[in-house]
């Protein structure tokens, strides 16, 4: 440390732990800090931090747990009380040794301040009327809230049944988790099992309730958090990292632009579901499906799974 400190110009102070008030059943702890710092002013201000003697110390616990926590935060308070005593010397000595060489408080840098209050927007301002027209405020509801409100609760089932419709996982083919992973083992083949859960928001959650604007929308999504999806083993998948790449900005501005040309036309078509129009390739995956949306012979397994189509 003695090195350390002289190679980089540091100030080094050794505190005496009783001066911070650190104690031990009830009697102050013999013991001493080192504190290493490029702060000349705060190594200053530990430096006075001397036992004055005239008291009885105790030798401290191996570690420091039996210590009380409080005890342990004057240690902080020491340390942020001197800092503020440097910086307080440091801003002075700015102020008698003006273009001082070590500038101590320059300042954090920042937009220009004014004084000028500020002035309440005109409420029909077209900007302000566009802000407020797509807010689209939309709040992520819990299940009780779900269940309180049939709007939200059809919202949910409509989106969960439009999606087993479509074919996204298959029903039929349910079996019991423990079997397909032991048939998976015996074969020797990769298999990845997670699940399926649902959010609700309510959109335009900023309008008053029963605002024709105000919508209920449902999503059900595949848990691809790190730890929630498993293979044959029970331990956690890993996939590769790979990313999509959509089409750039770019391409869309050059289509705006060339659709707005005189002569032109351009027509925008949004796929519905997309991510569903595909039939899933690589790693075969089953899916644990929500509990509220389980057909009745489900309830006969453990834990049933379906795959993924």
């Amino acid at each position: 440390m003695a090195n350390i400190a002289s190679e980089f110009a540091l100030d080094v102070a050794l505190i005496d732990a009783c001066t911070t008030g650190l104690e031990y059943q009830n009697f102050p702890v013999k013991s001493q800090f080192c504190l290493t710092t490029s702060d000349r002013y705060l190594g200053g201000f530990f430096k006075g931090l001397k036992c004055p003697g005239g008291h009885t110390h105790v030798q401290p616990p191996e570690n420091n747990e039996e210590i009380a926590p409080s005890k342990l935060g004057l240690i902080a308070d020491k340390l942020v009380t001197g800092w503020l005593r440097s910086i307080e010397i440091r801003r002075k000595l700015d102020e008698y040794i003006p273009g001082i060489g070590y500038n101590f408080t320059t300042p954090v840098p920042q937009m220009p301040l004014t004084s000028d209050p500020q002035q309440p927007d005109d409420p029909n301002d077209p900007i302000r009327m566009l802000i407020a027209a797509i807010g689209a405020v939309a709040k992520v509801l819990t299940k009780a809230e779900i269940y309180a409100n049939e709007k939200a609760q059809k919202a949910m089932d409509d989106e969960y049944y439009k999606l087993q419709n479509r074919g996204t996982w298959d029903i039929k083919r349910v079996r019991e988790r423990q079997s397909v992973e032991n048939d998976a083992l015996a074969k020797g083949k990769k298999i990845h099992v997670g699940r399926v859960f649902g959010i609700g928001v309510k959109k335009g959650a900023e309008l008053p309730d029963d605002h024709p604007d105000q919508k209920y929308k449902g999503r059900y999504v595949f848990d691809g958090r790190r730890g929630y999806v498993k293979d044959e083993y029970n331990a956690t998948a890993l996939f590769e990292e790979l990313g999509s790449s959509p089409a750039t900005i770019e391409s869309s501005k050059i289509i705006d632009f060339y659709g707005l040309l005189s002569g032109n036309s351009q027509e925008d078509a949004d796929a519905d579901q997309a991510y569903t129009q595909a039939l899933l390739r690589g790693t075969e995956t089953w899916v644990i499906l929500p509990k509220e949306h389980w057909p009745a012979h489900f309830h006969k397994y453990n834990c049933p799974i379906v795959p993924l189509i």
